[in-house]
């Protein structure tokens, strides 16, 4: 049972509104009036469960038998960055996975952006490391070899690729895009493309680890990363859908746009319907941005008489 005080205290602590709390919490502001009134003792277990999730908290807590002191020495505030719709429906969909508070997932990621910059670091670096050994066996060779041009064994713009690749990664440039306007050697591939990094490489064989619960595709410096994760998730939200589920991990349907009213069990067949409205919509307004296309598609098929 929860206990409308402290429900009430907890909500003071965070300068709340219920209406606040209907959005963080997704639960109906009429049933949080109730519950804080003392009209509603009997409360469904999920109900609970989102009101905790959006104090992050334990059900002790709200429940009144652990103390809410320990919230007095929180120093907490408001995240204002803007990010796309898809990272944003990522959060909630990991929350749903693995149910851990949006705002623990959102603290977590310093660290884990951390770990992955590292490792994907020192992964360049123990490379290179081979590659340089490999390098030094290959010029013990040329004593064997004297009557050959010193070039089967030695490169000096190779020594230069490899010196460029080792200040990239003493500079922690973990996409490689200071190695391109190098004067003495570019140091990178003519088919490098910037969103093809090295720290892409690493979370790519990162995600293909973890079968198809996740998939990296790209990341370019200026901009986010392009990954898809929690396919099945996304999938239950609008009754196994795949296409729809593929619109909410493209960003296409913002979960935090849906109604409050169709997240209940029985309002699939609604939300269904108003993901498939949000998914048409970002369409139309993708369309009305680039416009048409300046060739005619069917001229370019090939004629099927001839």
């Amino acid at each position: 049972m929860i206990n409308p005080s402290v429900l009430r205290k907890l909500r003071a602590k965070k300068n709340w509104t219920q209406a606040d709390l209907q959005q963080h919490s997704k639960v109906d502001k009429q049933t949080i009036s109730m519950i804080e009134r003392g009209q509603r003792t009997r409360v469904r277990k999920h109900t609970v469960m989102a009101i905790c999730k959006a104090f992050g908290i334990e059900p002790a807590v709200l429940e009144g038998d652990a103390p809410v002191s320990h919230l007095e020495w929180e120093h907490r505030s408001a995240l204002t960055v803007r990010v796309d719709d898809g990272p944003r429906n990522a959060l909630a969909l990991v929350s749903i996975r693995y149910g851990v508070p949006v705002h623990s997932i959102v603290e977590l990621a310093p660290f884990l952006f951390a770990w992955a910059a590292e490792m994907s670091l020192k992964r360049r670096a123990e490379r290179l490391t081979e590659l340089e050994k490999i390098e030094a066996e290959l010029e013990a060779m040329e004593e064997h070899f004297p009557h050959l041009d010193a070039r089967l064994t030695r490169s000096i713009s190779r020594y230069d690729v490899m010196a460029a690749e080792r200040r990239s990664i003493e500079a922690r440039d973990i996409f490689a895009y200071n190695m391109e306007g190098s004067e003495v050697v570019p140091g990178l591939s003519e088919d490098f493309e910037e969103f093809e990094g090295p720290i892409v490489k690493f979370l790519q064989d990162l995600a293909a680890q973890i079968d198809s619960t996740a998939e990296f595709e790209s990341w370019h410096p200026s901009g986010g990363p392009d990954y898809a994760i929690c396919k099945d998730e996304a999938a239950a939200v609008v009754g196994g859908d795949a296409d729809l589920a593929n619109e909410i991990i493209a960003g296409n349907v913002g979960l935090h746009k849906m109604p409050a009213d169709l997240r209940k069990k029985e309002r699939m067949a609604d939300r269904v319907a108003w993901a498939r409205r949000e998914a048409e919509l970002a369409a139309e307004q993708l369309n009305a941005m680039v416009g048409p296309l300046p060739v005619d598609l069917d001229s370019l098929q090939p004629d099927a008489a001839s």
